[in-house]
């Protein structure tokens, strides 16, 4: 299934983005700053679900009970962008799910713990967590059984 990805460009960088979903909830899915390894994480999340993509280029306009959000590191913390989402999302969320492909650190889910209870969105205690790929390190991750094992988490938490 097709998904449409946009972006957003400022003075330092590029971020690709993508909402998805049907009926009156959608589900997100917002990746931080290691793009392609956040990027295949959701675009197999987005397959095993059948979902169809939509831009995110704004904050939420409806309320979701599930946003599955994509997260690596950008100099060691969360990227800035999934932060000022996190403060500002626009609508209600009613579980945040952290999907990480952090390649330096173990999970994502400690800095999105602190994040998502500043906010007040309460944080799954479940996540998906697998390598990314950073230059040289753990080339080729997420691998295709990292992305068998994303689509099984998605499946699970919606089941």
């Amino acid at each position: 299934m097709p998904i449409n990805i946009e972006s957003v460009k400022t003075d330092d960088f590029t971020m690709d983005f993508f909402r998805f979903g049907r009926g009156e909830r959608p589900l997100v899915i917002l990746p931080g700053l290691s793009i392609q390894s956040v990027m295949d994480a959701a675009d197999a999340i987005a397959a095993e679900l059948g979902i169809e993509a939509k831009s995110i280029d704004a904050p939420l306009n409806e309320d979701t009970d599930i946003l599955f959000l994509c997260s690596s590191v950008y100099w060691a913390g969360v990227d800035g962008n999934v932060k000022k989402f996190l403060k500002s999302p626009g609508a209600k969320i009613g579980q945040l799910v952290n999907i990480s492909t952090a390649a330096l650190i173990e999970s994502t889910y400690g800095q999105m713990k602190k994040l998502s209870a500043e906010a007040g969105i309460p944080l799954s205690e479940r996540e998906f967590h697998c390598k990314g790929s950073f230059k040289a390190l753990h080339k080729g991750k997420p691998d295709a059984e990292d992305l068998k094992a994303a689509r099984a988490f998605a499946r699970d938490i919606v089941a």
